[in-house]
């Protein structure tokens, strides 16, 4: 199009009185998602096209799209790109669509496993309760294959001496664990953080 091409005249009647170009701001047909402003042709006796129209959307607007409704333009709410969280099961989505986010999900990321949603402060908060029992059972699983191991050593170790096969190291080695197995059965797996004796394997 250039600027000697004609402009649409517009009649009473909101048709066109001759052919012409027109300045439409243009709206996706499916979404209502403004687009921009287009020229359009128009053909004598007709309107403008579909999603076409002559008044001026508001300014855009961060964290929000301009859409076309029955009333006219509108700011709708665009988290398109950003990951939202399940308040339930804490599993992210990608949002792909307008609109508000649903009522289940939030775009506050959960910062622990142990976070669960609060709706009446909109945020999570870490349930205490779980995360010490999740820390004691791991505390009782590592205790209990510390326990194992030292006494494997300790068996080995003790038929060497029982036997009077044991080298001065081995005799000594065999104190280290038993006095290791001995601190072991004294930790409070329930007591955190808790403080590990160190293994003569490592010693």
């Amino acid at each position: 199009m250039n600027q000697n091409e004609p402009r649409v005249i517009w009649e009473e009647n909101g048709w066109a009185a001759n052919d012409g170009w027109e300045s439409a701001h243009c709206a996706n047909p499916a979404t209502g998602e403004y687009s921009g402003l287009s020229e359009v042709f128009i053909s004598i006796g007709t309107g403008l096209p579909a999603g076409s129209y002559l008044d001026a959307p508001p300014q855009r607007e961060p964290g929000k799209a301009i859409v076309r409704t029955d009333e006219g333009w509108a700011m709708q709410a665009d988290h398109r790109g950003q990951l939202a969280y399940h308040k339930q099961s804490k599993l992210q989505s990608l949002i792909t669509e307008l609109g508000d986010l649903p009522t289940d999900l939030t775009l506050q990321e959960p910062q622990s496993p142990f976070d669960i949603w609060d709706e009446q402060t909109g945020t999570w908060v870490k349930n205490a309760a779980a995360e010490q029992q999740s820390m004691t059972a791991q505390a009782q699983q590592h205790k209990t294959a510390q326990l194992a191991a030292a006494s494997g050593m300790i068996a080995t170790l003790q038929d060497a001496v029982d036997l009077a096969m044991a080298t001065p190291a081995e005799e000594a080695s065999l104190l280290d664990w038993k006095r290791y197995r001995v601190m072991l059965t004294r930790i409070d797996v329930s007591a955190h953080p808790i403080t590990w004796p160190i293994s003569p394997a490592t010693a």
